[in-house]
């Protein structure tokens, strides 16, 4: 007769939180093969019961997983085996790896982020000190407030898990003038003449890179990286454009400008109405374009006692 069927397999090894699992249950005894199946308990989220006896998966929890196995051979013998798994927590880490940029008189709001461990977490300033008006929120790791002074602050974050498990991280802030773009309008065009215009930024970190984030120029201009405007406009009209200027440390500022692009001149007065010597003439010239006009004679000579008014376009006088 065969030995007696018995799970020979005692303890089994601990487990971590997102690690790859794998052990095996074995047996004595009977007549193999074995099927293995969960008795009662519960195996660790994320691990499951092979019938040849594995135990696999991932972890998703830690904690103490208290559980019985069956094993059955092929003659229908049967026995039962005790186990425990331990699962640990995964490693208590910072996720954060940076902290963003910020500006003087601007609101400042970042949250550092952990993994791992035992929630919750305690968030500490371990060395170094913050930007003079932000603070660390211990509970939940968000350092806000708004910054008073410029200047680059090295400082080391440290986080604590419920079973005193710690981690730590070092950081830079960056804290600089507000960035702003100074221009704050685009000179008027022509269609078809040779524009050029210059945008100004200040403050951040340059240098400073423009781009267009609404909005679109006349056709014919483009903006390039260093803020000129220039091309030669191809059509007339008011064309509304929101600029974004972005600096190294990636702070942004945006402004709204309304360019104009007007016709080139144009008189539109296609003849001038006959006179009479002796009598009194009137007669205004149009044009289009870009007003105010300046008039004058181009060649030729206007009949004796009659004038043209600079301003206006009026011939008029007595012939």
């Amino acid at each position: 007769s065969p030995a007696p069927l018995s799970v020979l397999t005692g303890a089994l090894p601990a487990g971590r939180v997102a690690e790859p699992y794998q052990t095996s249950i074995g047996a004595l005894g009977g007549v193999p093969p074995y099927s293995f199946s969960l008795a009662s308990g519960a195996l660790p989220p994320g691990v499951s019961l092979l019938g040849n006896g594995t135990l696999q998966g991932t972890p998703t929890a830690p904690g103490e997983f208290a559980f019985a196995v069956r094993v059955e051979d092929s003659k229908g013998a049967a026995a039962t085996g005790s186990f425990q798994i331990l699962v640990l927590p995964a490693p208590l880490v910072i996720l954060t790896s940076a902290l963003p940029a910020g500006t003087t008189a601007s609101a400042y709001n970042v949250t550092l982020a952990a993994s791992g461990g035992v929630t919750p977490y305690a968030w500490t300033l371990d060395s170094g000190s913050l930007p003079s008006g932000l603070t660390l929120e211990a509970t939940s790791g968000t350092i806000s407030g708004t910054p008073a002074a410029t200047g680059e602050f090295p400082l080391t974050v440290t986080v604590t898990d419920a079973g005193n498990a710690t981690a730590s991280r070092s950081f830079v802030i960056r804290i600089f003038e507000p960035l702003r773009i100074l221009t704050t309008a685009l000179p008027e065009g022509t269609e078809g003449v040779a524009y050029q215009a210059q945008l100004q930024a200040a403050g951040g970190a340059p240098p400073y890179v423009f781009a267009l984030s609404d909005g679109a120029l006349p056709g014919g201009l483009t903006l390039a990286g260093d803020g000129s405007i220039s091309g030669a406009p191809s059509g007339s009209g008011e064309f509304t454009l929101t600029v974004r200027v972005t600096d190294s440390a990636q702070l942004t500022h945006e402004r709204t400008f309304t360019l104009k692009v007007f016709l080139r001149p144009a008189i539109v007065t296609e003849a001038l109405p006959e006179g009479r010597a002796g009598e009194a003439y009137n007669a205004t010239l149009s044009a289009t374009g870009r007003g105010p006009f300046a008039w004058s004679l181009g060649a030729g000579a206007l009949p004796q006692g009659l004038s043209l008014n600079a301003q206006t376009g009026t011939i008029s006088g007595t012939p």
